[in-house]
């Protein structure tokens, strides 16, 4: 006989969950780094970004919790302040997200791990370029190659993974477009900058 799961309440609660504020694990350039994802009060999914909305990447999860802890500059300030408090571990992560799958190229359709990343990498993306306004971001995943992929990763990810894909590779024209993304990406983010630029 099994044995009955403990309540959930307040007290068990998993912060992130709580909150809605998750600690990311980002693969950018080979290497390992660690910002913040979440939810507004708006319901919105914002990251933490500097006064000239840099996306912030920290080598050390520590100095992620240090910079929220110490500012107010960030997104629904109060609540992602409280579950930083909250928060046992601070080393390991939520999430992982790998930016360089947008440098990549030849990607075949066997290599489902790869198109999953591709698909949640590319929703990430977009979080980031609706949050900041960024216009070349916005453009590029508003095209009809992107949206197109899109919806066919979701359909086969969410609701359908049984269905083969209709190609064999990623189409170049697509992969120029992400490859595209990760360029102007490169130019929105900064490492480990435990002060932010003023205004």
């Amino acid at each position: 006989m099994s044995k009955e799961q403990p309540e959930k309440t307040p007290m068990n609660e998993d912060p992130s969950q709580k909150y809605r504020k998750f600690l990311i694990e980002v693969i950018y350039r080979g290497a390992s780094y660690y910002t913040i994802w979440g939810t507004d009060d708006n319901d919105i999914d914002k990251f933490i970004v500097d006064r000239n909305e840099k996306l912030l990447l920290f080598s050390n999860p520590d100095d992620v919790f240090q910079v929220v802890l110490s500012t107010d500059h960030f997104f629904d300030i109060k609540s992602l302040q409280a579950w930083a408090g909250e928060r046992d571990c601070i080393e390991n992560p939520d999430s992982v997200v790998d930016l360089d799958v947008l440098s990549m190229r030849n990607i075949p359709a066997t290599a489902t791990d790869l198109l999953e990343s591709v698909y949640h990498t590319v929703g990430l993306v977009q979080d980031y370029a609706l949050q900041v306004n960024n216009d070349e971001l916005i453009d590029l995943f508003n095209s009809d190659i992107v949206r197109f992929h899109y919806d066919v990763f979701a359909n086969y990810f969410i609701w359908s993974p049984q269905v083969a894909f209709e190609f064999t590779s990623l189409p170049d024209t697509y992969t120029d477009t992400l490859n595209g993304m990760y360029r102007i990406l490169e130019a929105c983010i900064v490492i480990d900058s435990l002060e932010l630029n003023p205004l």
